[in-house]
């Protein structure tokens, strides 16, 4: 892992006093906690419909209506302060018995929330042949994301969308136009409540995939609009024009003040700037993108890249030429621009 500064060892007191800069913005609970971004954004269409649950009797209280069959049969439940996929089940609403409650609540010894967020099936890709995962005992594992006419793309199998979002400032967000489409090694069982146990099915995240068998970087970490995953296959456009929009959108909503009673979670310093990687899921059935998660630190290993190559200096004196302003405070304030919404 590449040797970056951490939140912790910043001078905080000195950033305060205006005698350095920061590569981290100090207050961000509200955009990196899952649970907190969810609440700022909830009703909104460009996030999955998502309950925060503090109990597994809240859970059990929610599973027991009719509420959530009427959106979904399939529900995602994940910890809201968790990475790589840690501690995430899928749920079939129709299929509740006291054994699996049981079990559900065993994860909640630590007393941490979680979110119970709407299933998304995006529109899958279509899959390897076996030749491309190579020989038996070659390794199946690489470190670029593949482009052009040699990518290639896993089939039939669920992805997720990640994009580098730079925040700078007090405040501009800019998005990097390269984009990143990590798919899961294994097919997606269809009709997905078939299988639910297929984690390697279901969870897109690189890390937690890393290690299955046949994984390979080439075949599950692709580049936005390449051969396997380009514009005959996926609504490229859009989800670049929506991915846009919405990182402006979440910063707006992240600027207001907030409710009476409630405390700012987010508060930008005019020395400060941070990269952060946001994770989206297409919805096949609305074509809408919807933001799952904001995280601080992104591996850049799915870009082939170093930090240092993202970022060759600091934003504040220059942004990289790759990435476009989606939001400006002082143009957009807390409302966003009319163009986010367009």
């Amino acid at each position: 892992m590449e040797d970056r500064p951490q939140w912790k060892s910043v001078k905080w007191n000195a950033v305060f006093n205006g005698a350095c800069t920061a590569p981290f913005l100090f207050m961000r609970s509200g955009l990196i906690r899952k649970d907190l971004l969810h609440q700022i954004l909830a009703g909104d269409p460009c996030v999955p419909r998502t309950y925060t649950l503090h109990s597994a009797g809240e859970l059990q209280a929610l599973l027991s209506t009719a509420q959530l069959q009427q959106h979904s049969h399939v529900w995602v439940l994940k910890p809201a302060r968790s990475s790589n996929a840690n501690g995430i089940r899928f749920i079939d609403v129709r299929a509740i018995t006291d054994e699996l409650l049981a079990d559900l609540a065993k994860g909640w010894s630590d007393g941490a929330p979680k979110l119970l967020q709407e299933y998304i099936i995006p529109p899958l890709l279509p899959g390897p042949a076996p030749a491309e995962h190579g020989p038996p005992g070659e390794s199946l594992r690489g470190d670029a994301v593949a482009t052009g006419d040699g990518a290639a793309a896993a089939g039939g199998h669920k992805w997720h969308l990640r994009v580098l979002v730079l925040a700078v400032g007090r405040l501009k967000v800019y998005v990097r136009r390269g984009m990143a489409v990590l798919v899961a090694p294994e097919p997606l069982p269809q009709p997905p409540s078939s299988d639910l146990a297929s984690a390697h099915a279901h969870v897109t995240n690189r890390a937690h995939n890393a290690a299955h068998p046949r994984y390979r970087a080439a075949l599950h970490c692709l580049a936005l609009g390449g051969s396997r995953c380009g514009a005959a296959l996926l609504p490229v456009a859009s989800i670049r024009a929506q991915a846009a929009r919405i990182c402006g959108y979440a910063f707006a909503a992240l600027m207001r003040a907030p409710a009476p009673g409630q405390r700012r979670q987010f508060l930008p310093l005019a020395n400060c700037y941070e990269l952060y990687g946001f994770d989206f899921m297409l919805d096949g059935a609305s074509g809408q993108l919807k933001l799952l998660e904001a995280n601080p630190d992104p591996s850049l290993a799915m870009f082939s890249q170093t930090y240092a190559d993202v970022l060759p200096a600091s934003p504040l004196q220059q942004v990289p030429e790759d990435f476009d302003l989606v939001y400006d405070f002082d143009a957009d304030g807390d409302r966003g621009s009319a163009a986010m919404f367009a």
